[in-house]
């Protein structure tokens, strides 16, 4: 009896023991080992993922990177997805943030040296492409200049969030923070600039055009984007004492706030969709830079409410994330622990215990092992892991080079814009199902219908003349008349359309089954330009630099099917013919659905088809037929219900090697118009 109780004695003291060696598992010594860890995982990525010349950690193995010429070329895609060139300032701005934290913990002076060449990479993302104002995702190893042209609020988020918490930083010595007053200065001007509705709310790409994937967009976002703009002003107006900044920071600030509390009452779907990890942990640091700077209780109360919102809703996917990446579960860890005003949890303390376990420490690649360091330093920031008494040094790291310093004072590029061009020659916008009429109707609720169709027709319109850069091309789908192509229809839209002439805008149009040969031309004798290919058709091609447009006439007198009488095929069969030969991309555009015309046996085939652009149907959606697109089109003017809930225009984007249709309607504010569909070509 005694040895039982003896037994079941030492059970309850091992027990008793091991759960608090568990609850104090984070003894300095393991602290010190983890940290150790760490930094050889990242001295073994070192070798293959960062360049001293650029400062920078990449996401690719340095040789497997595109050349300049590609770059230049925007080969594979204009952001440089999948080119390892597409994260720098990402990678470097948490790297950045991380060092300033350890050192205020530690205060080791090795920190220092490691932290201005994590800088000087982040600053090259901004200098080294000579264009003011313009954050580059990732500059050429080869070249040292050459960038692709779309960058993203992601990484603008991390830059920025870098360089402040490096200003505040005692390792930054004043030519630092004068270099970072007047990069956070000409991101603002920027930003001043281009967040206009002409520009949907989006600063420029490089090359002083339109980003077509909502990438650039800062302002009428989702709620884990709305504090990025006034982050950027307020960073700005801190360093800088800027009034003009802080009035633009102050503007923006509570509408900010009001959206951001808004995640938590969207529907699970769409937060599943739009906010990834790495989101909420770019939604903190926008916040927490606004929470440190904020001297009112109240606003700063708000602001608060946002992050635990934001914290909350990170911690509830941390079982989802762990199953798919550690580099996920770290950027919502992240998130969680961005600030100490935020309550440490069990949860986190949890997650961040088995993240560290030697398995997990191994060479992995620098998404992964960047944030796990970044997440080490949170972690010693919120007293859940001891902070660090020493810290080793890196082998990588370049010795600090003076002659980095001094920004560029003007452009120096050859190939990059300076100011926005007038015509975007490649930039097409296509309008469809107008339906416009004059009044003139006789049943009163037509009248009705007639006179909104007219007044969103002319919005469009309108809308389309402020955009910046302007299209060079808009090319009208069909039944652009009230019902039966009366005269006094496209009377009532000639005002907006002589406008989009004389801006330089060359229209064209496809009829459809409510137009009329005769009073279109009758109207608008330009057209007649226009008619020549096919007898008594408005049948003809469209070309812009990278691409051209066969446009069809399938207006049928009397219905509202559509066809192509017999000429005007075998005039599209030897075009095709012609476009089969020389290779040339082509898009066929008509008012009915190929489906319907036939044309998809004769087209699929096709390797320089880039697909068939329809309307009819007023309803947007793009599907693919083999190697075919199909592109439907929604209505200008007015949904028919049903799946036509939206209407507005659509504009397609075209670069070396990917074509981009955005739908656009009338409400900054409908997520719908984040609904791009993207056509993409390869070398082979």
């Amino acid at each position: 009896m005694c040895r039982f109780v003896y037994v079941v004695f030492l059970l309850i003291m091992t027990a008793v023991s091991s759960f608090a060696a568990d609850e104090n598992s984070w003894t300095p010594r393991r602290g010190q080992d983890v940290l150790t860890q760490l930094r050889v995982a990242m001295s073994a990525d070192s070798s293959d993922y960062y360049s001293p010349k650029l400062h920078a950690w990449y996401s690719t193995p340095l040789p497997n990177l595109p050349t300049a010429a590609e770059v230049i070329d925007l080969y594979p895609n204009p952001v440089g997805y999948g080119t390892g060139m597409d994260d720098n300032p990402l990678f470097n701005g948490v790297l950045l943030v991380a060092l300033v934290e350890l050192y205020d913990l530690s205060r080791c002076d090795s920190i220092r040296r490691e932290a201005f060449d994590i800088y000087t990479g982040l600053k090259l993302c901004a200098v080294a492409h000579g264009i003011p104002g313009f954050i580059a995702r990732g500059v050429s190893i080869e070249d040292g200049k050459s960038i692709y042209i779309t960058s993203s609020r992601d990484q603008y988020t991390h830059y920025v969030d870098g360089l402040w918490q490096y200003y505040h930083s005692p390792m930054c010595d004043e030519p630092t923070r004068a270099e970072i007053r007047t990069q956070l200065s000409r991101l603002a001007d920027t930003m001043k600039r281009e967040i206009t509705p002409e520009n949907d709310y989006a600063y420029l790409r490089a090359d002083g055009s339109k980003d077509p994937r909502g990438l650039h967009k800062m302002w009428h976002v989702y709620p884990h984007e709305a504090a990025r703009l006034p982050m950027i002003y307020a960073a700005a107006w801190d360093v800088t004492g800027n009034n003009e900044y802080y009035d633009l920071y102050r503007k923006y600030l509570i509408p900010s706030l009001d959206q951001s509390i808004t995640l938590k009452t969207r529907p699970q779907a769409e937060v599943n969709t739009w906010v990834p990890p790495y989101s909420f942990l770019q939604m903190q640091c926008s916040l927490a830079l606004l929470y440190r700077l904020e001297k009112d209780s109240l606003v700063k109360a708000k602001i608060l409410e946002a992050m635990s919102i934001a914290k909350s809703m990170a911690e509830q996917k941390f079982d989802w994330a762990a199953k798919f990446g550690l580099r996920h579960l770290s950027e919502l860890l992240l998130a969680a622990t961005i600030m100490e005003d935020l309550p440490v949890t069990d949860a986190q303390r949890t997650q961040i215990d088995a993240m560290f376990i030697s398995k997990n420490l191994k060479k992995g690649e620098p998404p992964t092992t960047l944030h796990q360091f970044a997440l080490y330093a949170k972690a010693c920031r919120a007293r859940i892991i001891p902070s660090p008494k020493s810290y080793p040094q890196a082998d990588w790291t370049p010795a600090p080079d003076e002659s980095l310093r001094g920004i560029p004072a003007k452009v120096q590029s050859t190939v990059r814009r300076t100011a926005p061009v007038r015509h975007d020659l490649d930039l097409v916008v296509f309008i469809a199902d107008c339906h416009v009429g004059s009044g003139s109707q006789t049943d009163s609720a037509q009248v009705q219908q007639a006179r909104k169709n007219l007044d969103n027709f002319n919005k469009t319109c309108e809308m389309i003349l402020a955009m910046k850069p302007l299209p060079k091309t808009v090319i009208i789908l069909g039944d652009l008349a009230f019902a039966h192509g009366q005269q006094n229809d496209y009377l009532a839209a000639k005002h907006m359309l002589t406008q989009l002439q004389s801006a330089g805008i060359d229209w064209r149009i496809c009829p459809g089954n409510a137009d009329s040969r005769d009073h279109l031309l009758t109207v608008f004798p330009r057209l007649k330009d226009f008619a020549t290919c096919v007898p008594n058709r408005f049948a003809q091609i469209v070309k812009t630099p990278r691409t051209d447009f066969i446009l069809l006439d399938t207006h049928n007198d009397g219905t509202k099917s559509g066809s192509l009488d017999e000429v005007q095929r075998q005039w599209l069969k030897n075009e095709i013919a012609r476009y089969r030969q020389s290779g040339r991309r082509f898009f066929v555009v008509s008012h009915h659905p190929a489906k319907e015309l036939d044309l998809v046996p004769l087209l699929q085939e096709i390797p320089s088809c880039c697909g068939c652009i329809s309307a009819h149907e007023h309803r947007w959606s793009m599907e693919k037929k083999g190697t075919l697109s199909l592109i439907s089109l929604h209505s200008t003017t007015y949904p028919t219900g049903g799946k036509a809930t939206r209407h507005g225009y659509t504009f397609l984007k075209m670069d070396a090697w990917e074509y981009i249709f955005r739908p656009v309607t009338f409400d900054q504010d409908d997520v719908w118009e984040r609904q791009s569909r993207c056509i993409r070509f390869t070398k082979e």
